[in-house]
């Protein structure tokens, strides 16, 4: 199949869900001859084409990466009502000049390219970023954008309903409703904030089951505080029986992806033997990784490794350096320490 032929069928199927990913993975794909095609498309007026060649030049996909001629492509595309084109140009210009972004955003969104450009000018609408802050716009906004099957949309909305902002009073139901929308459909972080609401009782009756279940979902979906949340259930049996191979099993994952508390509670299971044979190496390992993620309990507790010498030559000079740490990082016995040592 020709390449004109591919990012026309593409064009067209444009209701796809993952339409971006899908254009960029054909673009890779391609040759050198379907490139040129494309570029002599572009030069005829075809504007799918200069939206696709523009695309290769911002990512520097098959040629020398080129944002100006990226721009130009797309701004040839967007005025001739390409709105692929438009939301291309405001996320090109969203740092560099806000004002031009919800521009290129406000075309895209009110056409029919609702998909994601109505959830970044929502954004742009919250955070007052080259416009004057306006809830009401935003919720507009993603309201659309969530309806068009955006998930970052309704998950948006969930949050503005979930803790309330200027003229939107908070609504639990109905942030309830948008983060399960979103969660439905995969959104981890929506998932993990189900997962509190239902955790804390918020608008919802308390069911540990579902706090379970959104947690794994969220965790499974890769958001690492719901990892970490239900190693901490595992490990503290709130609601249900103690499993410390769970709570292992959870914090690990977390502690992998950088989650500092979930590496000092590692660090915690392995010094006492908690679930585990007693491992102060492994203890003194979670430790460090923590602390190097700004972690004051975990700096603290290497501290006192350190000052006690386990599993490890004692070292004052660590030992302080590392209260040090976890003074600075908040966690108050680390002042304390400190103190002592540095008299």
């Amino acid at each position: 199949m020709k390449s004109c032929d591919r990012v026309w069928i593409l064009y067209k199927g444009r209701e796809m869900k993952n339409i971006l990913l899908a254009l960029l993975m054909i673009i890779i794909e391609l040759s050198a001859s379907e490139i040129s095609e494309i570029k002599e498309n572009c030069k005829q007026g075809h504007m799918t084409y200069c939206t696709s060649l523009g695309l290769m030049y911002r990512d520097g996909i098959n040629m020398k990466q080129d944002r100006k001629k990226a721009i130009d492509l797309f701004s040839k595309a967007c005025d001739n009502d390409v709105l692929s084109s438009c939301y291309y140009l405001g996320s090109m210009y969203t740092k560099v000049d806000p004002i031009k972004a919800v521009k290129y955003f406000t075309k895209a969104c009110e056409g029919d390219y609702a998909l994601m450009a109505c959830t970044d000018l929502g954004f742009v609408y919250a955070k007052g970023k080259g416009v004057k802050k306006d809830i009401s716009k935003a919720v507009k906004y993603y309201t659309k954008s969530c309806h068009a099957g955006d998930m970052n949309g309704c998950h948006n909305l969930g949050t503005i309903y979930e803790h309330g902002e200027e003229s939107v009073v908070v609504d639990y139901s109905k942030a309830i409703k948008y983060y399960t929308k979103a969660c439905k459909d995969g959104h981890a972080s929506s998932c993990r904030n189900l997962g509190i609401m239902y955790d804390l009782g918020q608008g919802v009756k308390e069911d540990r089951s579902k706090i379970l279940k959104y947690y794994t979902k969220g965790c499974n979906a890769g958001d690492m505080v719901s990892c970490h949340n239900l190693g901490h259930i595992y490990d503290t049996g709130q609601g249900l029986e103690q499993d410390y191979n769970k709570a292992i099993k959870y914090y690990t994952k977390a502690c992998d992806y950088g989650r500092a508390a979930s590496c000092r509670n590692l660090g915690i299971m392995y010094y006492i033997g908690q679930g585990v044979k007693e491992d102060h190496f492994k203890s003194l390992k979670f430790y460090t990784k923590a602390c190097d993620a700004k972690d004051g309990k975990a700096c603290y507790n290497l501290g006192n490794m350190y000052y006690k010498g386990e599993a490890i030559r004692q070292n004052d000079l660590e030992a302080k350096e590392f209260f040090g740490k976890a003074c600075d990082y908040g966690f108050a016995l680390g002042c304390k320490e400190y103190a002592k040592l540095n008299k």
